[in-house]
């Protein structure tokens, strides 16, 4: 049974494999479990900016089913994939975004239109990586630094307005745009690719707000994902996309999990002190304790991560192994 706690969803990239996030927010959502911010990246972008459009207007349910309609009906090449021929030249890549963002920007203004409730300021975080680059000027960077990972954050005024919702959908499709298949989307005037890139699970966006108890990272890769039976064309492309995506995923966890194992050995050393310098402590630190729920599956999805975009079949089962294994992870939680 899962509680009140202030809960943050983090979707990683997922490629064809989308589907999966669809079904777990399926679940989610009819279990009323209440969601307060949201990141995505890659094809996890495309599904966090549609889920941002029910959550900033009080209707997750419209907002699922929409996200489920787009990746097990829209999701396939001839739906969203057109050649481009100048670009392809340059060698850019091999289809434009477009038809990307016509379906997303349509699924976006179907839930905004039946918005009616006041406006749930409900942060929505998409990772773009910026070609150009940045300069880092986070606390840690100890000189001149340059960034490629671009977090673009949007809010509730972002969606309620028209002008501006334009700008979620653009980011969303920089996002997922997979280099090589797809041309370099601009965001800003700036060309941008697949998030994934650069970061395919972003779970310190989703902790910045401080009130944050618990993280659900939801990710089609199952911990332990199998060797390919072949290394050769799509194959090959789709386990080197498994492996971007599962490296990344894993060492943001153990980290998330390495801070909550050291915390408890610290309350344990502060043991006999005042509560107001445990809390300067901790706070010094920026640590507190973080509930992290994975939603991954068991064992390994069928196909590859591309085999979904040509398998509407592949797509549904997908979808149901979203919904099963968010429902078991929900279930084995304590009550409470």
């Amino acid at each position: 049974m899962i509680g009140q706690q202030r809960t943050a969803l983090v979707l990683s990239g997922a490629v064809a494999k989308g589907p999966f996030h669809a079904g777990v927010i399926h679940t989610l959502i009819e279990r009323g479990v209440a969601l307060h911010a949201v990141v995505g990246t890659s094809a996890g972008a495309l599904t966090a900016s549609l889920l941002g459009a029910g959550l900033v207007s009080d209707q997750p349910g419209r907002a699922a089913e929409e996200i489920s309609r787009l990746w097990l009906d829209k999701a396939a090449w001839n739906e969203f994939a057109s050649v481009t021929g100048r670009s392809l030249l340059k060698i850019q890549g091999l289809f434009r975004s477009d038809r990307v963002k016509l379906m997303l920007q349509g699924g976006i203004d179907e839930v905004m239109a039946s918005a009616t409730a006041s406006p749930r300021d409900v942060p929505v975080t998409l990772v773009a990586t910026n070609l150009n680059g940045h300069p880092d000027t986070s606390a840690l960077a100890d000189g001149p630094r340059t960034s490629y990972e671009w977090p673009l954050r949007f809010r509730a005024d972002d969606y309620f307005d028209v002008k501006r919702r334009a700008q979620v959908v653009q980011a969303a499709t920089a996002s997922a745009t997979f280099p090589g298949l797809f041309v370099p989307e601009p965001v800003e005037e700036v060309p941008c690719v697949d998030g994934g890139a650069v970061n395919n699970a972003p779970i310190s966006y989703a902790i910045e707000d401080p009130t944050i108890e618990r993280v659900i990272v939801v990710s089609p890769q199952p911990p332990q994902p199998p060797a390919p039976s072949t290394l050769g064309g799509f194959d090959l492309l789709g386990h080197l996309v498994d492996i971007l995506i599962n490296e990344r995923l894993h060492r943001d966890l153990q980290l998330a999990h390495r801070i909550n194992h050291r915390l408890g050995l610290l309350e344990q050393a502060m043991e006999g002190l005042p509560a107001e310098r445990r809390g300067a402590i901790l706070g010094a630190l920026g640590w507190r304790r973080l509930q992290v729920l994975e939603v991954r599956p068991l064992e390994a999805l069928p196909g590859n991560a591309l085999t979904g975009f040509w398998d509407k079949d592949a797509r549904a089962r997908y979808h149901e192994a979203g919904r099963r294994r968010a429902r078991e992870v929900l279930d084995s939680l304590p009550a409470g």
